[in-house]
């Protein structure tokens, strides 16, 4: 990772900015990273998700809810650093003991009930079933995806299909996923990334899941500077759509939602007066932009 995405993302953790860190994290991979640390990435996405669902429903009081941001944090600190996660390394908590007493006969008539349930299902119902998925763009519904790819992940496994004008089919997922979660990762051009937490239907009915435009957030710095080499102080920036002001080194930072790659408009204005006037492309390095 490059050493400015780490330190942004620290700072971005000090400020309980948690989204803003995972956004920027998930903007660092790239395809030389290992299969390992592509799903530490989605681990931590989907961590969030599950976490901000929670949050909607009151499931936490405000000081469990920090804790579990706290752990989070820990994640993506340790992942950075090329830890394990705590989160997956973590033993998990002792069982309770039944200690209560029963009687033999009633103990072995409900052992007997109890195979009843489990293994008749199990020979009239198939081992397997399929499953169709559905992609759109919005809310509304109104904008079918029919191209991309989505990686299934489900009991260990990854499942990478190609979208096509109905969806995807799953020919033979196991029933035991019937009413389980699975995570979805897209890999589709112009859209988000995150990795995306779906529910089986216990009944079979096509599952329809929406994927959201991809957000960018670019932090661009640059550096002005006058004819004679000394630094341009207290000038206004316009850069690409937002503002910012040359602090005594002629430095100045603005944060974009656009892509690396991406030629934008900048203005450069001394007391209101337009100074110069451009296009720069953006780029992960110090922009020097010198003036008359």
């Amino acid at each position: 990772m490059h050493a400015n995405h780490i330190q942004a993302i620290k700072d971005l953790i000090k400020k309980a900015q948690t989204q803003e860190a995972i956004d920027l994290l998930e903007q660092s991979v790239n395809s030389s990273w290992s299969d390992e640390r592509k799903n530490q990435v989605m681990h931590v996405q989907a961590q969030l998700s599950r976490l901000k669902k929670e949050e909607l429903k009151g499931l936490y009081t405000r000081e469990e809810l920090a804790v579990k941001y706290n752990h989070l944090h820990e994640d993506i600190l340790a992942f950075m650093a090329g830890k394990p996660l705590p989160s997956t390394t973590k033993a998990p908590p002792p069982t309770v003991r039944n200690t209560m007493k029963v009687w033999v006969l009633g103990l072995i008539g409900l052992v007997l009930i109890g195979l009843v349930f489990v293994l008749v299902p199990r020979f009239l119902t198939p081992a397997t079933f399929a499953q169709q998925f559905i992609f759109y763009a919005n809310e509304a519904k109104s904008e079918r995806i029919t191209s991309g790819e989505i990686s299934f992940i489900y009991e260990g496994l990854t499942d990478s299909r190609t979208i096509n004008e109905q969806g995807i089919l799953l020919p033979a997922l196991p029933q035991t996923l019937r009413g389980k979660e699975i995570m979805l990762q897209p890999n589709i051009s112009g859209f988000a990334t995150e990795p995306l937490s779906i529910t089986i239907p216990k009944e079979s009915s096509p599952i329809q899941v929406i994927i959201s435009p991809k957000k960018y957030r670019t932090v661009v710095k640059g550096n002005l500077s006058l004819a004679n080499g000394n630094p341009a102080v207290g000038y206004r920036v316009e850069f690409g759509g937002q503002e910012d002001y040359s602090d005594p080194q002629g430095d100045f930072s603005v944060t974009l939602t656009v892509p690396l790659g991406t030629e934008v408009l900048y203005r450069i204005f001394k007391e209101g007066t337009l100074v110069k006037e451009d296009y720069q492309t953006v780029q992960d390095l110090l922009i020097k932009i010198g003036l008359p």
